[in-house]
């Protein structure tokens, strides 16, 4: 989804129609891709704080809706 490329996953709300087994791998690595980007841009802390965020993901209940994905 073009999507992706403007925001994160979790916003996606054909991506979360098919639950957590879905979202949580592309939220991860949405995270990770933005990790590497600010790194290769010289922000280490941004991209640190990306990376925290992208090991955070599995922890992120599974009843988790975006509060702007259409049901």
């Amino acid at each position: 989804s073009e999507r992706l490329t403007v925001g994160p996953p979790h916003l996606d709300p054909d991506l979360l129609a098919f639950g957590p087994d879905a979202w949580r791998p592309a939220m991860r690595g949405w995270f990770l891709q933005q990790s590497f980007l600010q790194r290769l841009g010289g922000n280490d802390a941004l991209a640190d704080s990306l990376a925290t965020q992208a090991a955070r993901v599995d922890s992120v209940p599974s009843s988790f809706r975006s509060s702007t994905a259409i049901p």
